[in-house]
């Protein structure tokens, strides 16, 4: 089932989104229990709120969180983080977490890609405590509420 999974979203991925997506950019697959990290290049970097907006127009996937250094402590583009998510109406359960460089730009996103929902919600809620937590600056979130509900709302 999880390489079915892997399949369709190298498959899809890129025809949804081209310019994130290319299998000649694939550098890694790492296959663990239930879940699998895809690991892509992105082929021209681009700053972050073009890649959020690719996502969400495109693919209709939901922003988690997207946070930033706290400018009063560091004045930079590096270090700004997102993680992005379909809905699992979509039946494609799927994660994608990426950050910019030293120049603002994404130039890699991990894609996870889940065997399962019971697997993936439970890492969504961790990935969104962890990530909003401490001293980054928060620009984006959904609550857990909204995560659970989400996934409750499943058919």
């Amino acid at each position: 089932m999880l390489e079915e999974a892997i399949y369709k979203f190298k498959v899809s991925g890129p025809t949804i989104m081209p310019s994130l997506f290319d299998n000649f950019f694939l550098k890694e697959t790492e296959a663990y229990n239930g879940y699998a990290i895809l690991t892509y290049e992105v082929h021209q970097p681009l700053p972050i709120d073009e890649v959020l907006n690719i996502m969400d127009s495109d693919a209709y996937m939901r922003i988690l969180y997207y946070t930033h250094p706290n400018p009063k402590a560091i004045k930079t583009k590096f270090g700004q983080r997102a993680c992005t998510y379909f809905m699992p109406e979509e039946q494609r359960n799927i994660k994608m977490n990426f950050s910019t460089d030293e120049k603002g730009l994404v130039n890699t996103i991990l894609v996870t890609v889940y065997g399962s929902i019971d697997i993936m919600y439970p890492d969504l809620l961790n990935d969104l405590r962890l990530n909003t937590n401490g001293s980054m600056l928060v620009k984006e979130r959904r609550s857990e509420a909204e995560v659970m509900n989400d996934f409750n709302n499943n058919p």
